[in-house]
């Protein structure tokens, strides 16, 4: 059974059945934060646990003033096994024209997050 909230624009969702490891627990606590303390253009978050790995799937919206602005833009981060040591990766479902987007895979390749990634809390990023 799922969980999940719809305030403020934004709702968050885990996994009953989901594994417990460290990193799971961390990552359903970081969208705890983010479901008491949305951000404005990200929702639909969902935190999923497989014996793959943990994955957070979710909705950006396009930033006003953008070729993007009010677009649903999906994205699902996959977190290797090292996160928050190593950097989770971020792919994006819906097709974006962006220098640090690949066009092949929707692979987001920010030089912030590949070689200058430090563990933060998650809400650091807003």
């Amino acid at each position: 059974m799922a969980t999940s909230n719809s305030s403020a624009g934004a709702s968050a969702s885990t996994s009953a059945s989901a594994p417990s490891s460290r990193q799971t627990i961390q990552l359903q606590k970081n969208l705890e934060s983010l479901k008491n303390n949305p951000l404005p253009f990200v929702r639909d978050l969902e935190l999923r646990a497989g014996e793959a790995g943990n994955e957070m799937t979710g909705t950006m919206i396009g930033p006003e003033n953008t070729p993007y602005a009010g677009r649903d833009l999906e994205f699902i981060i996959k977190f290797v096994p090292e996160y928050p040591f190593k950097q989770p990766l971020v792919h994006f479902l819906t097709a974006i024209s962006h220098p640090n987007v690949s066009k092949k895979d929707g692979f987001a390749c920010h030089d912030q997050m590949m070689s200058q990634w430090k563990p933060l809390s998650f809400r650091s990023i807003n």
